[in-house]
């Protein structure tokens, strides 16, 4: 590691600074030395975290040993897709990274869809089901019922054995902004078969253990799939279940499929990607003024008074409030807002 991350918090309590420290005697990684020079670039796309604390954070998880044999450039390119989906990265985080022989992939995990659901206006929960619960889901002509008493006494859950050879599915609701609501239930099988589409599930060839190899070639599940079958049948199962909702949201749509491309093992450029998505979202305007007025004008066709921009901690930002009940908060969404604890707001310093 050429970087240590230090961490003050004010006397408030509130606010956190970070700051980046070079270890005594030690040099940047090529890993460091590329992503550095991804700065300019990560400061565009991000819309609800600092750059600077983002970078630290994803320097410190590329030092993972299980990362050793992934290149830099592909180390780099999932950070920059975790930055364009604007996700915090690590595992137990909204995203992490995970290397299939020399090569990094991105994968989302249940936090990560459910907070992409949230800004297409759906709000996601999830449930592991496990044979020792009281389930019940049932189907009246067009109505769900269903209820779910987990006995949690008789749960192992800290058993990754006990929890595959008891899982039984994921129950999934959702509800969006009209109150409309749907429900799933996704069987162990459809996740198991959904696991067998990832390349690093499937091919013996990858690891050099004899016992994984066995694993492999015996269908049971190697990796992060083994040490975290749950959260992963979890992140699967909402991922399932979301492409039964009726998105509109352009960006999270363009999420799943290419979630979808690196399961199978195709390649993702993410860095291509965040490139094309500031050249079309950037205003041809010498004059910023213009440019933000072009962007508020915008979002009071869409339904909403705009206010702003504001500085807070060295970024502008444009706030958006419906003002009427039909006002369109997907189309709002794919302008680039977000909603941050209960507020509207897109990042604009890139128009400043």
């Amino acid at each position: 590691m050429g970087a240590l991350i230090n961490e003050v918090a004010n006397a408030t309590g509130n606010t956190t600074t970070t700051t980046i420290v070079a270890t005594t005697g030690s040099q940047p990684t090529n890993f460091e030395t590329l992503f550095d020079s991804k700065k300019e670039l990560l400061s565009r796309i991000l819309r609800s975290q600092d750059v600077t604390r983002f970078m630290s954070v994803t320097v410190q998880l590329a030092s993972d040993k299980k990362l050793a044999n992934c290149t830099p450039e592909s180390l780099v390119d999932c950070f920059i897709g975790i930055a364009q989906y604007d996700l915090v990265p690590g595992i137990g985080g909204e995203a992490y990274v995970i290397g299939y022989k020399d090569k990094a992939t991105l994968q989302i995990g249940y936090k990560g869809y459910k907070q992409l659901l949230y800004r297409a206006g759906w709000s996601v929960v999830a449930h592991p089901v496990y044979k020792c619960d009281n389930f019940i889901y049932r189907i009246e002509g067009a109505e769900t019922i269903s209820s779910l008493e987990p006995d949690f006494m008789a749960r192992q859950e800290d058993n990754k054995e006990w929890v595959l050879n008891n899982l039984i599915g994921v129950y999934v609701a959702a509800k969006d902004d009209m109150d409309r609501k749907q429900y799933s239930f996704i069987t162990r099988r459809v996740i198991e078969k959904l696991r067998l589409t990832s390349a690093n599930q499937i091919y013996a060839s990858q690891y050099t253990k004899q016992r994984d190899r066995e694993r492999i070639n015996n269908k049971q599940p190697i990796g992060i799939w083994e040490d975290w079958y749950e959260e992963m049948a979890i992140a699967k199962a909402v991922k399932k279940f979301s492409k039964s909702l009726p998105i509109s949201d352009q960006r999270v749509k363009q999420v799943l499929h290419n979630d979808d491309q690196m399961e199978i093992g195709n390649n993702v450029n993410f860095e291509a990607e965040a490139q094309q998505q500031i050249k079309s979202t950037e205003v041809t305007s010498d004059n910023y003024t213009d440019a933000i007025m072009q962007l508020k004008a915008a979002v009071e066709s869409l339904g909403f008074n705009s206010t702003g921009p504001t500085e807070k901690n060295g970024n502008y930002y444009i706030k958006a409030t419906p003002l009427r009940d039909d006002a369109n908060f997907s189309e709002l969404m794919e302008l680039g807002f977000l909603n941050i604890n209960g507020k509207i707001v897109m990042k604009v310093t890139h128009l400043m």
